[in-house]
């Protein structure tokens, strides 16, 4: 018999295989075993068949049990390869799958114990200062309760429902669980955050206003703050309806993101943070609005000395802060100044000092308008050049600001610069408006007393010179609307009256909006006598008709007396009562109906 194989290296097995092996043909039987020559096969096949022994007597030689050994294992690697391949692809989504369920399952959670947090905050700023401040109005008005705070009790009554929605909807939460529709219904009503946010700038300029005014306000406030669990100030609960429109948006893409296409709650979701992204977008920019006041209102607060406590302003914008030096020409030398600049406004002040050490306080030196003021360059090879510097000239006096370095001072001068050009603008366009504003007010109140001037001429009345009317004069011009005659009047019945005109006088902005102010007042003063008198009329009148009341209520009730008498008695009356009526006519010659 021919040698057996050898056995079947390790690269033959199922693991090691590759797809070139697989590829490959199976190995031939092998040289030993085939005939001898051409003849000899000729030879054997001539022969007649010997009889075959029964399969269960049958042997197998070595060879032929290492080859189907080795065809059996290239069979069994086949198999798992190609299993292997067929189930890669499911394998990886489902994986895939299972890790987005488990992030996403975390976002969703994260907005749930953020709502609860954002909800209890509110329900704090409503209890805490929105119901005791509405019911003591020596504390603040109604008026000023509605700037400070707004609609915040309808946006709790909005979070509230909408925590309810989350608590039910995680408690039975599984890898199809939706919230996208919740949102969806919920997205037209948070389209209130929108009054808040637009009024959350008036309400901090009004709530330091009212504590500055009010020192028992400013007492209450301080003590319930005290009261609030982590250390949370009033501005801080009145500034987290701003920021939680744009969490929302953030937390509905982060939600977007682990949640696979297919999935039941992709379609609304898309939908819900596409709706709340418009509504983000007006509050990111109110929010910065925000950020940028409540900067303003830091540096108020740290700001000590003698000055007007009204930095913060809706219009005032945060540019920059740093220390300078300013020179002193009189003493030839510089001492350290902190510098604040806003859009509208250049604060000087220096630190505050306590025992030789500076203090987080700076104390209020001189403030600088900005739409008046110029910004200049010392000029290099002068006698006043002074390195690193640059001068703030104002409308009276001059101040001059020295920096460390030149690209510091590059940077101070750049933007006060700019500040300052675009303050001047912003000046001369609100100067443009106003004049405007004056000119509209003054031609309406001109209006408003010639049609009062024809009331008062029809009704008899007599007009004197008062005021810029004046007797007519050659060379005047003659006022709108105000008749010269009676003539011109053909339901005036009163005598020929003086010719009335305007001076001709040209007036300026100023002087136009106070004579159109003082006009105002006149006429809401006429408005006023106008309205005491109809409200006496109208007193008069329910007098009367009480009175006339009470008339009929007697009347009534003698009638319902007189009813109570016996029969004969009526009939007496009606007898008597014709008799008379007949005497009556018999002696004026009139019919008893007449």
């Amino acid at each position: 018999p021919p040698p057996p194989p050898p056995p079947p290296s390790s690269s033959c097995s199922p693991l090691s295989l590759n797809s070139s092996s697989l590829l490959a043909p199976l190995p031939s039987p092998p040289l030993s075993s085939a005939p001898r020559s051409l003849h000899h096969s000729l030879a054997m096949s001539s022969r007649k068949a010997p009889k075959v022994p029964p399969k269960s007597k049958l042997r197998k030689s070595r060879a032929t049990k290492g080859l189907e050994a080795l065809i059996a294992q290239e069979e069994d690697a086949t198999l798992l390869l190609q299993s292997w391949f067929r189930y890669l692809p499911p394998r990886r989504s489902y994986a895939s799958v299972r890790k987005m369920h488990r992030h996403r399952t975390r976002v969703a959670q994260e907005i749930l114990s953020t709502e609860e947090t954002y909800v209890k905050h509110i329900r704090q700023l409503v209890k805490l200062f929105v119901q005791p401040l509405s019911c003591d109005s020596k504390l603040m008005d109604s008026g000023e309760v509605r700037v400070v705070f707004s609609n915040v009790e309808v946006l709790l009554n909005l979070n509230e429902m909408l925590l309810g929605d989350l608590q039910a909807r995680l408690n039975d939460w599984n890898p199809n669980q939706k919230l996208g529709d919740i949102f969806c219904q919920l997205n037209d009503f948070f389209k209130m955050y929108v009054d808040y946010v637009s009024n959350y700038n008036d309400a901090l300029v009004k709530l330091e206003a009212c504590r500055s005014c009010n020192s028992k306000l400013d007492a209450f406030v301080k003590a319930t703050e005290r009261k609030i669990p982590g250390h949370l100030d009033l501005p801080s609960l009145l500034i987290m309806p701003v920021q939680r429109i744009p969490r929302y948006n953030l937390l509905l893409r982060d939600l977007i993101k682990n949640t696979w296409e297919h999935h039941p709650d992709y379609e609304e979701l898309t939908s819900a943070s596409d709706r709340m992204q418009s509504t983000a977008a007006y509050v990111n920019d109110k929010a910065k609005e925000a950020d940028n006041l409540g900067k303003v209102l830091s540096i108020q607060n740290s700001l000590v000395g003698k000055f007007d406590r009204d930095l913060v302003s809706a219009q005032r914008r945060f540019v920059r802060e740093g220390e300078l030096m300013e020179w002193s020409r009189e003493k030839k030398k510089a001492k350290p100044v902190y510098c604040i600049l806003f859009n509208d406004l250049l604060v000087v002040a220096k630190h505050e000092t306590r025992m030789m050490k500076k203090t987080q306080k700076f104390e209020y030196k001189a403030r600088i308008p900005l739409e008046s003021t110029k910004v200049a360059l010392l000029k290099e090879g002068t006698v006043n050049y002074i390195e690193n510097a640059f001068k703030v000239v104002p409308k009276k006096g001059e101040i001059i600001l020295v920096a460390d370095s030149p690209g510091e001072m590059a940077d101070w001068f750049r933007t006060l610069d700019t500040a300052t050009q675009e303050a001047a603008e912003r000046a001369r366009f609100l100067d443009e408006k106003k004049t405007e504003l004056a000119r509209e007010k003054a031609k309406h109140s001109k209006a408003l007393l010639a049609n009062k001037y024809r009331s008062m001429k029809r009704g008899g009345g007599e007009y004197g010179s008062a005021g810029n009317l004046t007797e007519g004069s050659e060379g005047e011009e003659e006022a709108d609307g105000l008749p010269s005659s009676t003539a011109s009047d053909p339901d005036c019945s009163v005598p020929r009256m003086r010719k009335f005109t305007l001076k001709k006088k040209r007036m300026t902005a100023q002087e136009l909006y106070a004579a159109s102010a003082e006009a105002e007042e006149n006429l809401a003063s006429m408005a006023e006598q106008d309205r005491q008198e109809l409200e006496v009329r109208q007193k008069a009148a329910e007098e009367r008709a009480q009175s006339a009341r009470e008339q009929i209520s007697q009347k009534y009730k003698s009638m319902k007396s007189g009813d109570a008498q016996d029969e004969e008695g009526d009939v007496k009356v009606r007898s008597f009562k014709k008799r008379m009526d007949g005497t009556i006519g018999k002696s004026s010659g009139r019919s008893p109906r007449s």
